[in-house]
């Protein structure tokens, strides 16, 4: 998650909830040494988690309901690539949008 004025996309509108492109420990040094923006992201993944959970919070007291899409970082990569865009907060939130949208539509 990038810092949460950029962190998420909302989902489409009927769902209202916002998807989280959601780092694991393991993970996020070698997610962020590959976005465009690494200085747009925390430090560590404990002060991003910190304030990712902040912004959850956040969301659900103000009624929205998020939803966590684990960053995998080929399915990252491809989304940037196929679309020609720069991997930065920007595609993050787009990229956590659209699986949310297409994980919400399998279970309709």
């Amino acid at each position: 998650m990038s810092k949460p004025n950029e962190a998420a996309a909302p989902a489409p509108e009927r769902q209202r909830a916002v998807a989280i492109c959601w780092f694991r420990r393991e993970d996020y040094d070698a997610a962020k040494a590959e976005m465009a923006d690494p200085d747009r992201l925390y430090e560590d993944y404990d002060e991003w988690l910190q304030e990712a959970q902040a912004f959850e919070a956040e969301m659900t007291g103000r009624g929205i309901k998020t939803v966590r899409i684990r960053y995998e970082p080929v399915g990252f990569s491809l989304f940037c690539l196929t679309r020609g865009i720069t991997p930065d907060g920007a595609a993050r939130a787009e990229w956590a949008a659209a699986e949310a949208s297409k994980r919400y539509s399998r279970k309709r």
